[in-house]
């Protein structure tokens, strides 16, 4: 699993960017549409990625490298704006046009109830959102450890409420894994597919 993101805002000042009065250079984040800047001139906004179709999700991606999903207003490439996914050759969108696949609950094996794939995903696709609600890690510690906590940032905790806090992971063999990405600005959390078939 990745380190977590620092809690960001955005910046919001007079002039152009600069390592004085800049938060996102500060926090090491780039200027996006939500900054108050103008982000689209900004020499420190994200330049998208220039991939070809298909490379989406692999280390040619500048957006996936930067765990940023595509943005289609940034990248011209990549095919990132087909909204119809059966026409799509981005890979790295699947979060902002919510494709996922349809999981299943049930008996586990492994402890109490699981979530599973119903039929199956290819390698990297996304098999759901994480969602839940965003609390501190004050009132994480203070609910205690029956709860399917998943930290976004430093400040911020995801208590599950979604399918997701359902999958049991294997450490020997895992069939997914989660990631946090910056989605228009946002971070969110996806469980993708590591092989296919079940999770």
């Amino acid at each position: 699993t990745q380190s977590t993101w620092d809690e960001h805002m955005g910046c919001d000042h007079e002039g152009p960017c600069t390592a004085e009065n800049c938060s996102c250079i500060q926090s090491l984040n780039f200027c996006t549409s939500f900054c108050g800047c103008s982000s689209a001139s900004c020499s420190y906004s994200h330049p998208g990625c220039r991939c070809s179709a298909g490379n989406c999700q692999t280390p040619k991606c500048a957006c996936f490298i930067a765990s940023r999903e595509c943005d289609p207003l940034l990248c011209k490439s990549c095919g990132s704006e087909e909204k119809d996914p059966t026409k799509r050759k981005c890979k790295n969108v699947s979060i902002r046009y919510r494709n996922h696949h349809k999981l299943l609950l049930g008996p586990s094996s492994i402890a109490g109830w699981g979530c599973f794939l119903q039929g199956t995903a290819q390698k990297g696709d996304l098999l759901t959102e994480y969602t839940g609600e965003i609390i501190s890690h004050e009132e994480a510690n203070a609910r205690g450890g029956q709860y399917d906590y998943h930290d976004i940032n430093q400040e911020s905790v995801l208590d599950a409420g979604s399918k997701a806090k359902f999958a049991n992971h294997s450490h020997l063999h895992p069939n997914s894994v989660s990631r946090i990405m910056s989605v228009n600005g946002d971070l969110r959390i996806g469980l993708f597919a590591l092989r296919g078939n079940f999770i």
